[in-house]
Parts: C-alpha cells; structure tokens; sequence
C-alpha cells in the first residue's frame, strides 16, 4: 500500500487576552473636596484638604460610614509654645502594614502660632511654617497622635516592615523619615525642587521620589540613606508606581502628559505613552497588568496596559479635575476621587476573552493507515474546555429574611469572586438580584433582625464592610 503523507497544522491556543473595561457604579456628593482617597482594608479614606477639613470614611458599597474633622488640641501636637485648637487640611494618606493605622499628611495648620503656610508655588523655601502628620486608629477612626515635619507635606509612604514613614515636603525640597516605632522624625534627606510620589520596593531597601519641578527621581537606601540621582526621566514626575518583580517604576508625567516606564536595572527611560492631559495619581492592579490613571485636566481615567504599554480605547470620562485613585482589591473596583466634589466607584470588568494563536511549525507524518482521530480529539477538547469560563454558582442556603449584605456588583466575575471568598471563610454565601441590574452577595439570613445583626458584625471583620436587607 502506498504510504500517504498527511501535512498536520494546529493552532494551538496560547493566551486568553481579558482586558479590563471600567463600568460606573456609583457616584459619591456630599461636603466633599477630596484631593486623594486611599484604600485600607477597613474603609475607603478620602482626603478633603482645607476646603473641608475633614476626611470621610466609606465602606466597600461607598456608604459615608465616618466623617473625621481634622482639629486637635495643642497637647497633641507636642509643641509647648501652642496653646489652643488647630485645624489641619489633608492631603494624602498611607496605612500601616498591619493595618491598625493610617497616617494623614496636612498641607498646612490653621490656628494661633502659624503665620506663614506654605504654597504650591513657593520653590524651596525653610522659612515657611512646618506642618503635622495624623496617625488615626482605623477601628476607633480617632486621632492618637502627631509628628512634625516639613513645609506643606503630601505625598505619604510607609515601608512593608513598618519600620519607616516617608513624607515628601514639597515646599522645602525633601523629605522627612519617620521612625514608626518611636514616632519621631529621625532625619530629612535633599531632594530637589517640588518632591511628590514615593515609591518603595517589597524588601523595604530602597525608596524611589519624584520631583516634581525636576526631570528626576531619587533613589535612596534606606539601609544607609544614600541616594542615588536618576536623570531626564520626563518633565514633571509627580506619582510613581513600582513592579519590583517585574523590574520597572510607572511615572506620571504631568508636564509632557504622558506615562513613563522607567527599569529598575539600567535607571532609564524605555518607554513613554500619552494618556491624557496632565495625568496625576496612578494604581496598579493587583497582577500588575493594569495602570489606572487619573488625567486631571482631560477629566478621564485610563487603563493601561503594563506589558504594551498601549491605551486603546478604554478610557472613561469623570467628574471634573480627578486627582486622586485608589485600587479596591477585595472587590475589584476602582476609586476616582474628583476635586470638584466628587469621589467616582468603577468595577473593573473582565472583557471577553480574544483568541490568540500560535501556528505550529508543520509536522510531517508518514502512515500507512488513515489517522486515528480519537487521539487527536482529546487535546482539542482540552483547548475548548479552557475557553469555557467557570460558571457563576448561586447558592441559595439557610432562612429568614434578614440578609447580611457583603457585596453589591455588576460583573459577574466580580459576583463569583465574593461567593467564593464567603466559602473560603466559611460562610454560607448566596446571591439575588438587587437593584438597577446589579447582583447582591449574602454571606447568612435569619429569621431575627437581632441574629442577623451577630453575623453582621463577624462579617465586617472579615469582608470590611456589612450590612442588613430585609426582603
């Protein structure tokens, strides 16, 4: 019998490419003017500067859980010439590690003794008065203390050992490091005209700052707090994200518009993108894939993609003049807090899945017989049961009509992804419809507002965020 070549050609599916698309769901009013908003694991925190002198508090649905005034006493700011009460004026706000603080800069102080309050266009000036950080409990959301540092402090860090706080101080050209234990300032180090963003890697050794009046970032080592200058980064660094795995820092670049990707290993430059007029904050999603920036005078925030580098056409309108942004990550949702008097909530969907394929070099094949298929069909049928995405399970357990509310979304990824959480922490989770389209997780029901309120109150501990329906 003749033997019959047979030519085989496969494309073989090699990536399922999910972009991530940003839908609204829900806008945040009130006595707002938030220049920033943070995320910890027990609340949203928006920063509202002097215009409102106050930082408001918001559990994972964007419900107003706490309202904290920034005026202390004299005693608290540890300066025995003061007397009297003062008022702050928040700017930004990291948390510790161990999530049982979060530490807020103050532009400037209002009250007797403080008489000459820095400006954003003061260059570098020692003479200007001195401002204070805020340490607030996140459970009692009380202030507990104050440290001192430099001329209208903003941008905060904090290392991942809890070891140091970093504040840059914009109007003296540093930046102040604070000793966490001790609470006390153990040293400034020179930055340049105008720092901003700070940046610090997993290893808590080195710190990475913006000047924002420069074309530079500084690196310095926290182990010996030297530091290293990194030229002709762009015009106008404001913000930095870092990627230490991957090797790389996203600046901001507010004069040129546009977004930076700067290695970690050759110090430069490799990539610049545009996206959009004068972008400010920035936040990486969880898997480092998504850059999220807010462009304050296009009015958008844009999703951009880390490994290309590359904008497409997922970008959305907001609110006038968005400054700040924060990354939920238990629920998978973005933060966009706008000057103008609004704090803007995203989910970020998945969107569907692309095809990509590789084309296999051709194989020849000699047979003598025709080609047995059975062996050929179960490797396509694991192909196409990769594409298949899990299904959304809805468990329907317990009864009564008190429902503990611990999620509300839109996406249905979002959706599995809290039924599965509740399963993890060993709760008995269902989902219903809720309102406006969107889908309600319940981690229990009962039969008494009373039972249902017990569960309520484990669940906060464990989702941040809980509440009571009745149906």
């Amino acid at each position: 019998m003749m033997n019959r070549v047979f030519i085989l050609v496969f494309c073989l599916l090699t990536n399922l490419a999910y972009g991530q698309t940003l839908k609204l769901f829900k806008t945040i009013t009130g006595d707002i003017t938030p220049k920033s908003i943070v995320y910890t694991p027990k609340g949203m925190f928006a920063q509202n500067m002097m215009y409102s002198h106050s930082i408001t508090v918001y559990d994972s649905l964007g419900n107003l859980t706490h309202t904290i005034i920034d005026k202390v006493e004299a005693d608290l700011l540890n300066d025995s010439t003061l007397s009297g009460s003062y008022e702050g004026s928040p700017v930004e706000a990291a948390y510790t590690p161990d999530s049982n603080y979060i530490w807020v800069s103050n532009y400037q102080m209002y009250g007797k003794g403080f008489n000459k309050p820095g400006v954003d266009a003061c260059g570098i000036d020692t003479s200007l008065d001195k401002s204070y950080l805020y340490k607030i409990d996140l459970n009692t959301k009380k202030i507990m203390s104050t440290v001192k540092v430099g001329a209208v402090p903003k941008y905060l860090a904090i290392t991942p050992d809890n070891k140091y706080l970093l504040v840059s101080n914009w109007c003296n050209g540093n930046i102040s490091i604070v000793d966490l234990k001790h609470e006390y300032l153990i040293r400034d180090i020179s930055i340049g005209k105008y720092p901003r963003g700070i940046a610090i890697d997993a290893d808590s050794r080195y710190a990475y700052v913006a000047a924002m009046g420069e074309e530079k970032l500084v690196r310095i080592d926290l182990k010996t707090f030297e530091k290293e200058v990194w030229k002709n980064i762009g015009k106008g660094p404001r913000h930095i994200c870092i990627d230490d795995k991957g090797g790389f820092l996203y600046v901001s670049l507010n004069k040129e518009s546009a977004i930076a990707k700067v290695s970690l290993y050759t110090k430069k430059t490799v990539k610049k993108m545009w996206s959009g007029l004068t972008p400010r904050s920035m936040v990486l999603s969880t898997d480092k894939k998504s850059l999220y920036v807010v462009n304050y005078n296009s009015s958008t925030v844009s999703n951009i993609d880390t490994k290309t580098m590359s904008l497409g056409e997922n970008t959305v309108k907001t609110g006038i003049h968005p400054i700040g942004i924060a990354y939920d990550h238990d629920n998978d949702r973005i933060w966009v807090a706008c000057y103008t008097g609004s704090i803007m909530i995203f989910d970020c969907e998945k969107q569907k899945p692309a095809l990509v394929v590789k084309e296999v070099t051709p194989t020849v094949v000699k047979e003598t017989k025709s080609i047995d298929e059975s062996k050929i069909t179960p490797e396509i049928a694991k192909v196409e049961n990769k594409m298949k995405p899990n299904p959304v399970v809805t468990k329907k357990i317990g009864v009564g009509n008190y429902y503990v509310i611990v999620g509300v979304f839109g996406s249905q990824d979002n959706v599995s992804k809290m039924l599965n959480k509740c399963t993890k922490l060993g709760y008995d989770g269902e989902s219903f419809a809720y309102k406006n389209g969107l889908t309600a997780i319940s981690c229990g029901r009962s039969l008494t507002l009373q039972e249902s309120k017990k569960i309520k109150e484990k669940a906060k501990q464990d989702f941040g965020s809980a509440w009571v329906l009745k149906r």
